[in-house]
């Protein structure tokens, strides 16, 4: 939702306060037991996370422009952090998913000042074309696109806090954190394509040498017993790494389409090549990461040759690396 991003795009733009309090009180309390989704946000400047990110930007040189440019974004909705977004917020801001449409969340905050959130919201449904309706739940100010919407969170039986796979991964998780989400797999839409996973949890921490983003799941069926085996080729210098099943995206390729012009080959015939386990891994490069997929492939000169050519690459004046042909039935492609 707008209120959302703007009260990011603020936060990241000022962060500068400094403080010694811990952030603002979790509205998990309010999500119902049948919520299929949770994410919170520490908006407290004051808090330790946010003094540790000016710390952390402190130290970067084009720190000014970032904030420029951050307020920059806000001023293009014709608001300023100080007059218009801060007073609106809370320390916390949350989000509750209570379907898998984007229009059935609840934003829940409490604000400084009541009033500020209300021109606030004002202004956004203005930019938006839309309207945003309001309700009150356990001292939190709820905001949602229906009133439907605030009626099933204040009606809703138990607490998501219960849950055990929302426990499970809360304990996998950083204490201290910037921002923290939660789904299970009721969010999916009941089209889209079956993931083999109970929930998903991940949490964004900003520490004394850096910031850092943790991911957990929990699996189920042959996904849960999932052991790459290319992992163990990817470089000590990989950036990121990613490794899936070839056979289980054979039924998905025109949603894999757009990759073509990554990878310089059709999906759809890379698909019906490849064998087993696929590896695809990030390694830090000058310019442009170096992006290497790694297959096991039935027809290798065709994966190595493919019939669809990859953009003409831009004129340089440093050397060409030389290709690199994998062992025996293996094809490697980098862009």
């Amino acid at each position: 939702m707008k209120v959302w991003l703007a009260a990011a795009l603020g936060a990241f733009a000022l962060a500068g306060c400094g403080g010694n309090d811990t952030g603002g009180a979790s509205a998990i309390g309010l999500a119902p037991a049948d919520a299929t989704g949770y994410v919170e946000l520490d908006s407290s400047l004051d808090s330790d996370q946010w003094e540790k990110v000016q710390a952390l930007l402190d130290r970067f040189p084009s720190k000014p422009q970032l904030v420029v440019e951050l307020d920059k974004q806000l001023s293009e909705k014709q608001l300023t952090w100080d007059r218009d977004v801060e007073p609106a917020l809370g320390d916390t801001v949350a989000a509750i998913w209570l379907g898998n449409k984007t229009d059935e969340v609840v934003v829940a905050t409490q604000p400084d000042d009541e009033a500020k959130l209300d021109a606030l919201l004002d202004k956004l449904a203005d930019q938006a074309n839309t309207e945003y309706v309001t309700g009150e739940l356990d001292g939190w100010t709820l905001v949602a696109e229906e009133q439907s919407t605030i009626d099933a969170l204040t009606s809703g039986d138990g607490e998501l806090a219960d849950d055990d796979g929302y426990q499970a991964a809360l304990d996998q998780l950083p204490d201290e954190r910037l921002a923290f989400g939660w789904v299970n797999k009721r969010a999916l839409p009941a089209n889209s394509p079956k993931l083999q996973f109970d929930w998903l949890a991940g949490a964004i921490e900003a520490r004394d040498d850096g910031a850092a983003a943790t991911f957990v799941e929990r699996l189920t069926g042959d996904a849960a017993n999932y052991t790459s085996r290319r992992i163990e080729e990817a470089p000590a210098d990989t950036l990121a790494f990613l490794s899936f099943d070839t056979k289980s995206h054979s039924s998905q390729t025109s949603a894999l389409a757009p990759l073509t012009n990554l990878l310089g080959i059709r999906v759809d015939q890379l698909l019906a090549d490849i064998e087993g386990e696929a590896g695809l891994w990030v390694l830090p490069a000058a310019g442009f990461p170096e992006v290497t997929l790694v297959v096991t492939t039935s027809s290798p000169a065709r994966t190595e040759s493919p019939s669809t050519s990859p953009p003409p690459s831009p004129p340089s004046t440093l050397p060409s690396r030389p290709a690199t042909r994998s062992p025996s039935r293996s094809a490697r492609r980098r862009r």
